[in-house]
């Protein structure tokens, strides 16, 4: 679970300057981590996977589940914060 800002124990957070394209090739990397670990778990559960994929070593079909489930968190807060600057850039020259 996520931590909320204030929490004692909260991650230390990074702030990094890229490029667009150079923040767009991390996202696609992600994505195709986070589909890689949905298969895990799909074949984990099924059997079989659609996709074309290597499963990754994973014993249970929740943990893979798990791996790309917080693949997905990442990829959600980087766009999240990607709008929030474009908003917060056109509202301050718009």
């Amino acid at each position: 679970m996520p931590k909320k800002n204030g929490d004692e124990n909260m991650e230390k957070r990074v702030h990094l300057v890229l490029s667009a394209m150079d923040l767009g090739q991390i996202v696609e990397g992600l994505e195709q981590r986070k589909i890689i670990w949905q298969e895990t778990a799909n074949y984990l559960r099924f059997g079989f996977t659609d996709l074309p994929v290597i499963i990754e070593e994973c014993s249970k079909a929740s943990e893979a589940q798990a791996v790309a489930d917080h693949y997905k968190h990442i990829i959600q807060m980087i766009k999240d914060q990607c709008l929030a600057q474009a908003i917060e850039k056109n509202g301050a020259t718009g």
